[in-house]
Order: structure tokens, then sequence, then C-alpha cells
């Protein structure tokens, strides 16, 4: 079977399948990938601002006993002429929304995370809205933030990290700067078959 995907995030999803040890490895994290839980593209809302709880989705978040790593991912057509990625405002500030749910949900218990967040998420993130106790949003929080507690064992280290994809070797030996706060990790990306009107990349996938 041939599959055919488009863009970053069909590159994502291989990555993820046929990469995240080495992705680890670049990370300077020893955990064995058969250990970690890996989502790909968790939804935590779609739509944003600050009169908004909804926060967007991240492009993956892979979760080990040592870190919780949130993930975006970007192709290396995305690099300025200084070298530069830019994220928007809104991707960076959900890891910001994210790593601030979870610094408290790691400080009480489950039924008093709610009540928690009243009192303590304003005072980080003054404008932004806490989600209805009630929502899918406040109910995905919580799912995620019990898949890490399996694994984390209390540790709160939260990373971020951009997921750099090489389209060709133009760039390879340039000077790539991240946004402040990210670690960056290079992947080549596989085979990309041409066409007049766009590109798609020709995946491989171990199932």
């Amino acid at each position: 079977m041939e599959l055919y995907g488009y863009g970053e995030d069909s590159l994502t999803l291989w990555a993820l399948l046929n990469k995240s040890q080495e992705i680890l490895k670049k990370c300077e994290d020893d955990s064995k990938i058969s250990d970690c839980s890996i989502f790909y593209r968790p939804s935590f809302g779609r739509k944003g601002g600050d009169d908004r709880a909804e926060f967007g989705e991240f492009d993956f978040i892979i979760a080990t006993a040592q870190n919780i790593f949130l993930g975006e991912s970007k192709c290396s057509n995305n690099i300025n002429s200084n070298g530069l990625i830019r994220l928007h405002d809104c991707q960076i500030n959900r890891h910001e929304i994210f790593s601030n749910y979870y610094q408290i949900w790691k400080t009480c218990a489950s039924e008093d995370f709610f009540d928690k967040c009243k009192k303590e998420f304003p005072k980080t993130m003054k404008k932004k809205k806490i989600p209805n106790p009630n929502s899918k949003l406040f109910s995905n929080l919580i799912f995620v933030f019990q898949k890490f507690d399996a694994l984390t064992q209390n540790q709160i280290n939260v990373r971020n990290i951009l997921l750099l994809f090489h389209l060709d070797n133009k760039l390879k030996n340039k000077q790539i700067k991240p946004p402040e706060e990210f670690t960056l990790i290079q992947i080549d990306a596989p085979l990309i078959e041409e066409s007049k009107s766009s590109f798609f990349q020709k995946l491989k996938f171990k199932i």
C-alpha cells in the first residue's frame, strides 16, 4: 500500500510512528518509547482568545517518566532569511496555558482541580477564562493529566519542543533559531514527490 500525506500534519504522524525514539534521544530522554504515551493533535478547543477558555491543539504531546514534551511541528520552508522559525502568539500561549493547568493539577486532588483553577489560574493568566467543569475541554484536560500521572510519578517537568522537518538539504548546515524556551529537534522528511500544483510526501508507516 502506498500512503501519501500533505504538509505538517501527515509528517508529524509519520514521525511519531517512525522517529519517536530518535526524538527522545535528541531531547536527552533515555525512556523507551514503548513505556511512553503519545497524543497526536490533542484538542483543547479550536477557538481561542482571552474571552474564551479554549486554547487550541498541540501537534503532539509525548509523555515519559521523566518529561512531558509539548510539541509543535514546522517544515523547513518556514525558516526566514535570518534562520528564525516563528510561531504565532496563540501557539506560544497554548504552551503556557497548558503548563499552568498542569502545575495546578499536580498540587491538588482531582476532585479539587476546578476550584483550585478558579483560585490560582487568574494569578498567572489574568485574562484567560477557565473552562466550565462540565465542558469537553475540562474533561480533556483531566483525561490527559491522568495519563501523565500513570507515567510521571509526580514529576512536573514540562518541555516545549519544535519538530522541524527538512524538506531538502539546503538548510541543514544553517544556524537555525527556534522560539525562546523551545528545544529544536530536526528530522529529515521522507521523499517529496513534486506536482505542478503542490507536493505530497510518500510516507512509510510501521503498522
